[in-house]
Formats: C-alpha cells, sequence, structure tokens
C-alpha cells in the first residue's frame, strides 16, 4: 500500500482526480462489506495504476490505508467545501458526543475527511452527509468500553476498605445485566475456520465445542452468507426476455434457479442442499460475467437491462438494450458492476493452484470453473469416492483459498 500511495503521488493531475472519486467509492464499499480479506491486484486495477504482485490484505487495514491515502491526495488536490456543510474532527466530536480521538479512529473505519483551504488556511474536513451516514450505520459507533457504574465508583471514594471489592462486583453487575452470548459471533468464526480449511478436530479443541456443534454453526453461517448473496441481483420473478445472446438467457435462467434453491433453504438442513445452492450461484455469476464484451458504455446499458430482467419485465432484447444505451450517453447511470459479486460470499473464493497437488489443482478448476469451463456442481465431481474423501479434498481445496495453506 506504501508503494500504491507513492504512485498515486507522482501520478498526473488527471489521474490523481478519477483517483479521489474512485478511492471514495471503494472506502464505502469496503468499509461496510463483511469480506475479512481483500486482494491488491483489483484494488490497483480499479484506479488504474499499473499491474504489481497481487497480496491478500485484511480489509480493515485496506479502509484504513484507503482513507490515509485520499487524505493525502486531497492535499495534493483540494476541492472546495462549504464551511457550513462540514465539520473538523473536534466540531464533529462535540456534536456526536465523543472524544476527538474516536473521530481519529472512525477515519481508520472509513470516515471520509479531506483537506480544504478555507480563509487561507489548511482544514481537515467531513461533509455533513458522509458524516450523518457513517454514524446512521453504526449506532455503536460511539459506545465505550465497560466502565465502572457511577455508584460503585462513589463507593470506593467513601470507603477506601471496599476498593478490594469493586472489580468483583462490577463483574457481578456487568454478568447479571443482560448480556448474552453473540451466537452470530460463533457461527462466522466456525464458518471462517471451515472456509479455511482449518482441521475440524483442532477448531473443536480451540473452542471447546463438540463435533455437531461445529457443524450446526458452519451450517448457519453458509446460509446467512447464502442469503446475503441472493440479495446482490435480486431475483423478484421468473425471467421474460425475447432475443437475447444465449450467454444472457443462462444467466437469467440459472440465477433465478439459484434464487429459488436458496428461497426454499431453512436452517435445518443438510449439508448437500447448501452445497448444490452455494454451486448454483457460483454457475450464476460465472455466466454473469460472459454477458459482457469490450465495449464499457454497451456493457453498462446491459447491466441495467439485466437489472430489469431479473426484475420480471417482459423485455425485447434488441429495443430495450437501444434505450438504456441513449440512457447512458445522456449520463443516467447504474450502480451495477460488471464483474462477479456472489464470489466472495461462497467458498473457495480466491485458490491458489500452485499450493494443491496437480489432481486437487485439476478438481477445484472443474469445481470453481475457469476462463473458458463453467464450474461443475460438487456432488457430480467423483460421486464413486466416499464422503470423507470428498471432505477431506474439499478443505484442501479450501485451505489452498485461505491465508493458512503454507
Amino acid at each position: 500500500m506504501a508503494r500504491l500511495s507513492r504512485e498515486l503521488g507522482l501520478a498526473s493531475a488527471r489521474i490523481r482526480t478519477h483517483a479521489l472519486s474512485d478511492l471514495r467509492t471503494m472506502i464505502e464499499d469496503y468499509a461496510g462489506s463483511d469480506v475479512p480479506f481483500l486482494r491488491l491486484g483489483p484494488i490497483r486495477e480499479q484506479l488504474h495504476i499499473g499491474p504489481s504482485e497481487d497480496a491478500l490484505l485484511a480489509r480493515d487495514a485496506v479502509v484504513a490505508d484507503l482513507t490515509r491515502i485520499l487524505e493525502q491526495l486531497s492535499r495534493l488536490a483540494p476541492i472546495p467545501m462549504d464551511r457550513d456543510e462540514c465539520f473538523t474532527q473536534q466540531q464533529l466530536a462535540d456534536r456526536a458526543g465523543v472524544h476527538v480521538r474516536t473521530v481519529r479512529r472512525w477515519r481508520d473505519r472509513g470516515l471520509i475527511f479531506e483537506w480544504s483551504r478555507i480563509e487561507e488556511r489548511w482544514a481537515l474536513l467531513v461533509t455533513r452527509d458522509s458524516a450523518e451516514r457513517f454514524i446512521a450505520a453504526r449506532p455503536d459507533a460511539g459506545s465505550r468500553g465497560f466502565r465502572h457504574a457511577s455508584e460503585v465508583r462513589q463507593v470506593s471514594v467513601q470507603d477506601p476498605q471496599n476498593a478490594q471489592h469493586i472489580p468483583r462486583e462490577t463483574l457481578r453487575r456487568w454478568r447479571s445485566g443482560g448480556r448474552t452470548r453473540n451466537r452470530t459471533r460463533e457461527d462466522k468464526a466456525a464458518g471462517l475456520a471451515w472456509r479455511w480449511g482449518i482441521i475440524p478436530h483442532r477448531w473443536n479443541a480451540h473452542t471447546n465445542i463438540s463435533d455437531d456443534t461445529r457443524r450446526r454453526r458452519v451450517q448457519r453461517d453458509r446460509l446467512r452468507r447464502l442469503q446475503e448473496a441472493n440479495t446482490l441481483w435480486p431475483a423478484q420473478a421468473a425471467p421474460r426476455v425475447a432475443g437475447a445472446p444465449d450467454a444472457i438467457h443462462n444467466f437469467v435462467a440459472k440465477r433465478w434457479a439459484a434464487h429459488q434453491l436458496i428461497d426454499g433453504l431453512s436452517s435445518r438442513i443438510s449439508y448437500e442442499l447448501i452445497t448444490d445452492a452455494e454451486d448454483a450461484l457460483r454457475l450464476a455469476g460465472w455466466w454473469f460475467e460472459r454477458c459482457f464484451g469490450d465495449d464499457v458504455q454497451k456493457n453498462y446499458a446491459l447491466a441495467a437491462l439485466l437489472e430489469s430482467i431479473l426484475a420480471g419485465d417482459a423485455i425485447r432484447y434488441r429495443g430495450r438494450l437501444r434505450i438504456e444505451e441513449e440512457r447512458i450517453q445522456h449520463g443516467v447511470l447504474r450502480t451495477w458492476r460488471l464483474v462477479d459479486q456472489f464470489r466472495p460470499y461462497l467458498p473457495g473464493w480466491g485458490v491458489r493452484h500452485d499450493h494443491l497437488s496437480p489432481e486437487l489443482s485439476a478438481l477445484a478448476i472443474r469445481w470453481l470453473g475457469s476462463r473458458d469451463e463453467p464450474p461443475v456442481a460438487w456432488s457430480s465431481l467423483h460421486p464413486a469416492r466416499g464422503r470423507r474423501g470428498q471432505s477431506e479434498d474439499q478443505r484442501l481445496i479450501l485451505r489452498a483459498s485461505g491465508p493458512l495453506r503454507s
């Protein structure tokens, strides 16, 4: 990231201007994402910086670094701001009722401040809209950690002999205050261990749980991630489109099939049904990227058209595509991306084939798909192999896609 910052600082003014806009969008997207890790390559590509060595970075660290890079670039190319619609760090802290150090921590979490020159002085400012959106999206942003209750502090001051009992009394009050287990966090941890290919019995020993409990947590987490991914490109009705290329027909059909599978899942289901739903969603994402060509303007028009198809509208492909292209020419842009957004939610994303044996690498290519071949359902890859062998093969492939592959 330090090299990326230097390259942007030495870039032309045009590239820096575009980078500022791209950085604002990226920071907002990454700060609100649940993806734990991000790759450096796509970030450099989106900022129009030349290719470099790829790396897997923690999302929280990426958000903090990109925020600092944006602040540095804003000093090189400041934009005028309305002083009445902006806050300094101290003003925002006073308005939100927090300490200024909390606002500095918010900057690391994705609150965008930029340098601006006001009344012949440089100031680091945040717009009112950005601050309100950030605080509204994080109701606990200004919450503090646990503190002694005020009456407990008074007891310790009034009677020094009771001071030694304060920590125990505080702990008792905290435990009796209705604090419950965070089951969602437990499920996420178990699901992350499964996606990273950690050996099951080691995770059981580490968390002091049984194998059945671990399976249920992994199952709930996989179902939660599937339901979150299903909200991307939502399919609201059976697609009705005429005259479209085969890739578009395949995408909308596979997307609708995946939506029906996921929509019918419940918390008490088998691993096989969850795996089938993940494979169906992976296949839909593979066909989505095959819908686009080299014409960027046409691609954005096509992305808007796909949204209407999945909404259940009856579409005549050529006529509706022409209308969407005219909208693009008049500056009407949709927020759709032209890449498969399902992959980060699905197991096996980012697998490194050089960490797999030739047999497992070939199996991973068939399961996850390649540039030329669509992915194949896991259940149909090697039906003659036993369930334990299939689980071990899958675990090794998942380990090659996580940070513990070495």
